[in-house]
């Protein structure tokens, strides 16, 4: 099983499974990953990333997505 592993401090990370990721979301200056099952939303971290550049980093989580998902 694969995880995405999200660190903002020396003693502050968590990790989920990429499998229980269920929305990928942007805004300005902000990508939101959810996760949880189709009817429940668990938990979600953003991460905040270069104004303009919100897009390109959907696109890229989206495709580590997939491939962790075609390793099994």
């Amino acid at each position: 099983m694969d995880f995405w592993y999200f660190q903002t401090a020396s003693d502050d990370a968590t990790a989920f499974p990429t499998k229980d990721i269920i929305a990928i979301d942007a805004s300005t200056a902000t990508v939101t990953v959810y996760f949880g099952s189709q009817d429940d939303i668990v938990s979600n971290v953003e991460l905040t990333v270069t104004a303009g550049q919100e897009e390109d980093v959907v696109q890229a989580l989206c495709g580590f997505a997939v491939a962790s998902s075609e390793a099994v």
